[in-house]
């Protein structure tokens, strides 16, 4: 894939602030202040009352407003709940990364995620989340999209493979292009859909309160009527004296309280759901909860905690054993070396994603054996054996390591591989041997480590460029001239 690697320019860049191209996260699509208000507020509930307020103003009752401070206190509610849960919403974001390392100019700067323009070329490395829809130009990472898709398979993305704003980087670096930014990027469209408010959504209880009101409202305005014009026509009461006993009749009909119990109940049910840490989107969604037998959850465990934890460490047994107590003896203590040496391990190794933090909690003594004392005991160990038919199997056996990994850090800390280092150590001894005359060369070769007298020449000759005899002949030399 060819591509511009050295970035944009920053004429480029203000060009495309200029033709809004850049990455400014997009407002929540939650309901403004003033529609929270008035939805409320506007009911055919409240209508009912406010008829009945005015009415009772008019003829100079104020002692029958008693019933204003339930609705007052019906409408506080509802609208401080939306307003708290706007709040929550409007703070409410997927996209988490403060500074993101973006290439212009042919040199690599730190930037505010939303100071990104679409085809700016940004590093992405462990750990970091993607800021926009992007594409891979060099480079492999493993990527985790579990915040939009649900899924928790870590996925392979190389050059050319799209990658969606809001993934988290797992492992590996790359350099990407941004194609899609602010609103067109795919994390926008899913935070516009979750803070969206549906409208005509209720609960069962409040429809069919709704109902009731609605019922009630229509049947008590010709009965208030009837009423009214029997009391003040038939009867001869005063205007006051009217309206005032027409609203005691029609107040009865009115389950103003049955709406303030639903208000508290669902109130007192929200407060005890945010000690939990629960994000109420809607107060009437507690009776729809409340109506709950069977939760569903697909294997990604998605409203779970989106963390690893290290349950148990269990080591498998050898079934065939048949002393139980000798076996658990064994067990135990090869349970407490393993555990050392995986805590050895886990802490020499980055903790550069879940599995690794996760390992890293369980795991948490000091470690005793990093590469660098492994192979200084390797060493020692060496130095004092040389003389036995020790192989680089036996001493890996020793820390639980592959022999790979074994030569690796050997090679690391010794600029010398494993057989070329014992090669070392038993051609120097075998040298002193030599020269001290009191031994054969098939005796320096057995307290060398040599089985075969000739190979052990062999190795001589090449190590040092002459054969083991003439060190033989030279040292008797010498003795005959004393």
């Amino acid at each position: 894939m060819c591509q511009n690697m050295s970035g944009l320019s920053t004429a480029e860049v203000e060009f495309r602030k200029k033709a809004g191209l850049s990455n400014e996260s997009v407002d929540s699509s939650t309901k403004t202040v003033a529609q929270i208000i008035r939805s409320n507020v506007v009911t055919y509930y409240n209508l009912i009352f406010l008829i009945i307020t005015i009415l009772l103003i008019v003829v100079g009752s104020f002692r029958d407003l008693t019933f204003l401070p339930i609705i007052i206190a019906n409408m506080l509610i509802g609208i401080i709940q939306e307003l708290r849960s706007k709040k929550i919403l409007d703070d409410l974001t997927i996209l988490n990364t403060p500074k993101i390392t973006v290439r212009r100019n042919g040199s690599d700067q730190e930037v505010l995620a939303d100071e990104l323009v679409q085809d700016d070329v940004i590093t992405l490395s462990a750990g970091g989340q993607i800021p926009a829809d992007a594409l891979v130009l060099s480079g492999n990472i493993t990527v985790n999209e579990a915040l939009i898709t649900g899924e928790a398979d870590e996925i392979i993305k190389k050059e050319g493979d799209p990658l969606f704003s809001g993934s988290f980087v797992i492992s590996g670096e790359c350099l990407a292009k941004l194609e899609k930014v602010g609103k067109d990027s795919y994390i926008s469209g899913l935070m516009l859909q979750a803070t969206q408010t549906k409208e005509g959504e209720q609960s069962e209880m409040i429809r069919a309160l709704n109902r009731l009101v609605q019922t009630v409202g229509v049947i008590i305005l010709p009965i208030g009527a009837i009423l009214f014009l029997q009391q003040y026509f038939f009867s001869g009461a005063t205007m006051k004296d009217s309206v005032t006993g027409m609203v005691a009749a029609i107040l009865g009909m009115i389950p103003e309280g049955l709406y303030l119990l639903a208000s508290v109940a669902m109130v007192v049910s929200v407060m005890r759901l945010g000690k939990q840490k629960v994000l109420i989107h809607d107060m009437k969604c507690i009776e729809t909860l409340a109506r709950v037998n069977v939760l569903c959850v697909d294997k990604t465990g998605t409203i779970t905690v989106p963390e690893m934890e290290v349950a148990q460490f269990i080591l498998a047994k050898d079934q065939s054993l048949a002393a139980k107590e000798q076996e658990a003896d064994q067990q135990s203590e090869d349970k407490n070396k393993i555990a050392k040496l995986l805590s050895d391990c886990v802490r020499a190794l980055p903790c550069d994603n879940a599995t690794m933090e996760a390992l890293q909690q369980y795991f948490t003594e000091p470690m005793e054996n990093s590469a660098e004392k492994i192979v200084k005991w390797a060493q020692n160990y060496m130095e004092d054996n040389y003389y036995q038919d020790i192989t680089l199997e036996q001493v890996a056996k020793v820390f639980y390591v592959r022999e790979g990994y074994m030569c690796r850090i050997f090679k690391k800390y010794t600029g010398k591989r494993y057989i070329a280092y014992l090669t070392d150590i038993r051609m120097k001894k075998a040298k002193e041997l030599l020269v001290s005359g009191k031994f054969t060369i098939a005796e320096v070769a057995r307290k060398t480590g040599f089985k075969d007298a000739s190979y052990f020449s062999t190795v001589f000759k090449k190590y040092y460029a002459y054969p083991p005899s003439k060190l033989l002949v030279q040292s008797g030399d010498e003795h005959s001239g004393k």
